[in-house]
């Protein structure tokens, strides 16, 4: 029996080792997927979906050989993910088929998903700083190799004149990568204690600052200003210290000012007729019609598929012809499905979230979304290492918020990997530190 128990420890540990270099392999694969497809000249859209199972097996594989097999999340958190499946069930029934409702709704409660998973096992302080570092070296070595995309393919790394397609899907996720970058950056900053390689840390962070403000993007940039303040705001014990945390901002501020094209969008907010910008004019007006959808649509919601969601794409939605707003550049019902016509039918998140599952069910998502980065701040305390994960946890999730704004960052499976499973693990480990 002692033999057998021995066994059993044995495998626990070398699984649970396992489970960190194959949740860094996935990461690595969900980053750098783009560039493997574009070099195989593959498209395999299964993917993602096939490392979020493979991810869950791994996990649970963990619990059984531990004897640890049951359900472990917080009661509060779990009776909200009961409350907003039900509503998103209710509110769906009978308008699409059931896969398409399965499909909708991994991608809209992905994050909440990775989280779930997430609780099911420990992975020990000493693990979690294994996958912080291994985070950080892959989204540094994605950014730089992004930068010289853009610098080879268009000399310019202004957003609306660069390149870059066979690292990133879309140019925007510069600025979603550079976010968890700067977190991370700052949060390895505080943590080394050498001197020298300290520094590299906050070079980096330095780095991914610049990058996104010279590339014009606005909702990444300004995610980032708020990180680097909730940095000086949380560690700051003098002046000096403080003016040395603000270089940065000071850094992209110039940047942002001596861009002609982003003063004049910052400045001409209020033009909605000028075909340049029709982007920022779709998402306005899919976020005003949502709260409008929402108040038709009382208390559910217009359920899944049915506005500014994947599928209300693939089948265009009745509800963009209730609402006028076929007739809106980037928003018609042949807007992405030709080519050179641009679709911004997809470019944002919360407009979904509000219109299909109406208002009680964005409250809950915006609870569920918070819960963890607020209840870490009533965990901290003085202590330094509480302090640190605490920022790099509140860091991560209002960085991802701002920068969602105007895109999809949530729903993107490497992100909510990061936010939702790497979030929790960070969580988790802060609620353990005596």
């Amino acid at each position: 029996m002692l033999l057998k128990n021995k066994k059993n420890h044995i495998l626990s540990y070398s699984l649970s080792d396992f489970i960190i270099y194959f949740l860094i392999l996935a990461l690595f694969l969900l980053f750098f997927k783009t560039l493997f497809f574009n070099v195989l000249g593959a498209d395999f859209r299964g993917f993602n979906l096939i490392v979020f199972f493979a991810i869950v097996i791994c996990i649970f594989s963990l619990s059984i050989i531990r004897n640890d097999f049951r359900i472990k999340i917080e009661k509060e958190y779990f009776f909200l993910f009961l409350g907003i499946s039900i509503i998103s069930i209710l509110s769906s029934f009978g308008n699409i088929s059931k896969s398409v409702f399965l499909l909708s709704y991994y991608k809209t409660f992905l994050i909440f998903l990775f989280s779930f998973f997430a609780f099911q096992i420990n992975l020990g302080f000493k693990n979690l700083y294994i996958l912080i570092f291994a985070s950080f070296l892959i989204l540094s070595f994605f950014l730089i190799l992004s930068l010289f995309e853009a610098l080879l393919l268009s000399g310019t790394i202004d957003y609306y004149e660069t390149v870059i397609k066979y690292v990133f899907i879309g140019k925007a996720d510069v600025g979603s990568v550079s976010i968890i970058l700067v977190s991370l950056s700052l949060f390895l900053f505080r943590e080394c204690k050498l001197k020298n390689v300290k520094y590299a840390f906050l070079l980096i962070s330095f780095f991914a600052t610049g990058f996104t403000a010279a590339m014009g993007l606005r909702r990444s940039s300004i995610a980032i200003l708020f990180i680097w303040f909730l940095f000086f705001f949380i560690f700051s014990k003098n002046r000096i210290k403080l003016l040395f945390y603000l270089i940065p901002v000071i850094f992209i501020g110039l940047i942002v000012l001596s861009n002609s094209t982003l003063l004049y969008r910052f400045s001409n907010l209020g033009v909605y007729l000028d075909p340049e910008y029709a982007d920022s004019i779709a998402r306005t007006l899919l976020l005003i019609k949502s709260f409008e959808i929402a108040n038709d649509f009382w208390p559910l919601g217009s359920g899944f598929g049915s506005f500014a969601s994947e599928y209300a794409f693939i089948n265009y939605s009745k509800l963009y012809y209730d609402y006028d707003l076929y007739f809106v550049r980037g928003l018609e019902p042949y807007a992405g499905r030709y080519n050179g016509i641009s679709s911004f039918l997809l470019d944002t998140h919360w407009p979904h979230i509000i219109a299909e599952l109406g208002f009680l069910g964005f409250l809950i998502y915006m609870i569920m979304f918070f819960y963890f980065p607020f209840k870490s701040v009533f965990i901290s305390s003085e202590k330094f290492k509480k302090l640190s994960l605490s920022f790099l946890l509140l860091s991560m999730f209002f960085g991802v918020f701002i920068d969602s704004l105007g895109g999809t960052t949530i729903e993107q499976t490497n992100f909510a990997f990061f936010i939702g499973l790497v979030g929790i693990y960070i969580y988790k480990t802060l609620k353990n530190i005596d």
